[in-house]
């Protein structure tokens, strides 16, 4: 869900693990054997609101829901470039069978191969079970905290506007502010000309140093 208020937009989001506020969250890291996946059966174009596509995953079960609100998305070959929302999926123990079937939202428009021919990814919801931006990124940051939250604990995340966020080096009035990939989990640093580091906003404040809080124009 999404909240715009006033100068300032909000995603809803589900911590995993306890966070203090002005920190950029992650989404949770993918699972490297829900990506790449076969489609165990051919799908033709279709014309209703809902899909059920069956994959199979490599070596690795899912619980009821997991990827529920997340996507399904075909990742190569015949049909790439197509994503869903999933509606829901079953729990899924590996080892009893290799396939499973994933309800999404919407329609097939450009059909599916069986086999590897249509390769496919599963991604979570990018706001369930979001946690403190590690160093090594995992993921992308999708937000920062307002207030502090434990685990578990759902609540609202900024993404865009006004917003004090924890800073790991000098940061300089108009300057951009990416995040930290060297030294503070949940941190901003000054923008280091590093292309594969993510951009979280443009300064606001005056000068503020390692460890103190400054204002970012969230941009995410």
């Amino acid at each position: 869900t999404t909240l715009s208020w006033g100068d300032r937009v909000f995603k809803y989001a589900q911590m995993d693990g306890a966070v203090t506020a002005g920190l950029c969250l992650q989404q949770p890291a993918h699972v490297a054997n829900h990506t790449q996946m076969a489609t165990t059966d051919a799908y033709a174009i279709t014309t209703t609101d809902e899909t059920v596509i069956s994959v199979e995953t490599v070596g690795t079960d899912i619980t009821a829901n997991q990827y529920r609100e997340g996507y399904l998305y075909v990742n190569d070959g015949t049909g790439q470039g197509q994503s869903w929302k999933v509606k829901s999926n079953p729990a899924h123990t590996h080892s009893s069978d290799p396939s499973i079937e994933i309800t999404v939202f919407g329609k097939v428009s450009t059909a599916l191969v069986a086999s590897a021919t249509s390769q496919v990814a599963l991604m979570a919801n990018p706001y369930k079970d979001v946690v403190v931006a590690p160093v090594a990124e995992t993921g992308a940051v999708v937000g920062v905290t307002n207030i502090d939250m434990t685990d578990d604990y759902y609540g609202w995340i900024q993404i865009k506007g006004p917003k004090a966020v924890l800073a790991a080096s000098t940061l300089v009035l108009g300057h951009n502010a990416v995040r930290n990939d060297t030294t503070t989990a949940g941190a901003v640093m000054a923008d280091n000309g590093d292309d594969l580091v993510q951009e979280i906003g443009t300064v606001m404040a005056g000068v503020v140093v390692d460890s103190e809080y400054c204002m970012i124009d969230l941009n995410l």
